[in-house]
């Protein structure tokens, strides 16, 4: 059943806190069950995503972490964390050419 915005708002809120809780301490597989289960449900913050890539990379899952980075930047394009870990999973696959070119984007962003 979806949510209405007010409930949306507060999952949201609750959902956050708890991965980021989770994930800050060091508890990444249920920083991501969390984060999961509120994709699954219709919550898709770049935070989430973010944990959701991470997970995933963590476990070679390369190509899907990409995706779920790539999805979180069209979310928050100024995080410069998800370009560090677009660069992070392309370092993994072997594109070391492209990852440097993201991390050379990312340094002349904040020098700018």
């Amino acid at each position: 059943m979806p949510l209405d915005p007010e409930q949306h708002k507060r999952y949201s809120v609750e959902e956050t806190k708890k991965a980021l809780a989770a994930f800050q301490i060091g508890n990444l597989d249920t920083a991501r069950t969390i984060a999961r289960d509120a994709i699954d449900r219709g919550l898709e913050t770049a935070f989430l995503l973010k944990i959701e890539g991470l997970w995933l990379q963590k476990n070679g899952q390369l190509q899907e972490a990409l995706r779920a980075f790539h999805h979180a930047r069209t979310l928050d394009h100024r995080d410069p964390m998800i370009l560090q870990s677009i660069a992070s999973v392309l370092f993994d696959m072997e594109e070391a050419s492209s990852a440097l070119k993201i991390i050379d984007r990312k340094s002349t962003r904040l020098n700018s």
